[in-house]
């Protein structure tokens, strides 16, 4: 399986199953880009109970987006600590 991702021009590809992750088998999650050909991200997924690692991957922000009538503010109270 691969997916393309257009903001980067980078490709995911992930073969999730019986795949030599140096002696053990499993699957990986690599991102590659598309012009240079170059490993951005590689991730090696060995499971102790067989060849079968994962099913499916995809790539996530870990950062909250506002929307654009939000303000940082809004997350700011006594509550949680921030000022």
């Amino acid at each position: 399986m691969w997916i393309f991702l257009p903001n980067k021009n980078n490709i995911l590809f992930v073969p999730g199953w019986n795949v030599d992750n140096g002696g053990k088998f499993g699957g990986k999650v690599i991102e590659v880009n598309y012009a240079s050909g170059e490993v951005v991200f590689e991730a090696r997924i060995s499971p102790s109970s067989g060849q079968q690692a994962l099913h499916r991957a995809e790539k996530k922000s870990v950062f909250i987006k506002l929307l654009p009538f939000q303000s940082a503010d809004l997350f700011k109270n006594e509550k949680n600590g921030l000022k």
